[in-house]
């Protein structure tokens, strides 16, 4: 199985404004990414730079994960690829553009897991209600500072907030 891993920029600032604490947040992605990698899934990211899908990506990677596909907009003159990691990546799945970014991600997923919020976490979440064959988007409570309003919730359609104990009971 696929499973799309959705996070958001610079780690720190993040846990900042969140009201997380940085360290304890990092162990939550290193217990999801070790189970992950333990039951043999493959995982999708957008590994940007300091971006916690990039930190969850190298967990992944450290607990032996079968595989990790990037999606990487090859073909984007406007903003370019620079601040990717291609090295933490396996596989590079060429969406074209960032326009086309979120959408792609999705398609590749079986699964989706958000492990905080961000605007680009948004546009993830929802081209999942229209292009993921996942029928919910995990939403980690551990890992946010409270949930979207009500409105934002029924657009998205798929969401499902849980917590990290029990999305790692649940991952099979």
């Amino acid at each position: 199985m696929r499973i799309g891993i959705l996070g958001p920029g610079d780690i720190k600032k993040y846990c900042t404004n969140a009201g997380l604490n940085y360290e304890t947040y990092l162990q939550g992605l290193e217990r999801l990414a070790g189970r992950i990698a333990e039951l043999g899934h493959q995982i999708v990211v957008c590994a940007d730079k300091g971006s916690s899908s990039e930190k969850f990506a190298e967990f992944y990677k450290a607990r032996r994960g079968k595989k990790v596909i990037g999606i990487v907009p090859k073909d984007d003159k406007e903003f370019g690829i620079k601040w990717l990691n291609l090295d933490i990546l396996d596989e590079q799945d060429n969406c074209g553009t960032w326009r086309n970014q979120p959408e792609r991600l999705a398609e590749l997923s079986d699964l989706m897991i958000s492990i905080g919020w961000a605007a680009g976490v948004a546009a993830e979440i929802y081209a999942a209600g229209w292009f993921s064959k996942s029928e919910k988007v995990y939403v980690i409570g551990d890992f946010i500072s409270g949930r979207l309003p009500k409105e934002l919730d029924a657009s998205f359609r798929k969401i499902v907030y849980t917590s990290l104990e029990n999305l790692l009971k649940e991952l099979k």
